[in-house]
């Protein structure tokens, strides 16, 4: 039997890792360049981070974490695949 011509190839894909915070330490910042390196070359890796929301005093934790947790939906196209970690 012959194989499948797809068989053995990797098929192009976009990964976009939506984060909060814009500031990431140095170690957030190497290990994704570690993890970027690590991926087959068919796969893209893209940083997408959403700025942190200002805590004022009337807001409370829950209602920011809500607001960025809208933002990052917004970012998800039409047909993505989505992984909470």
């Amino acid at each position: 039997m012959s194989k499948p011509e797809s068989q053995g190839r990797l098929k192009q894909m976009q990964i976009e890792l939506i984060a909060a915070g814009t500031r990431e330490p140095t170690w957030v910042t190497e290990g994704y360049k570690e993890y970027q390196k690590r991926l087959p070359k068919e796969w893209q890796l893209v940083l997408s981070e959403i700025p942190v929301a200002h805590r004022g005093k009337s807001q409370s934790v829950e209602k920011l974490k809500e607001e960025e947790g809208k933002k990052m939906l917004e970012r998800i196209k039409s047909g993505g695949i989505v992984i909470a970690m």
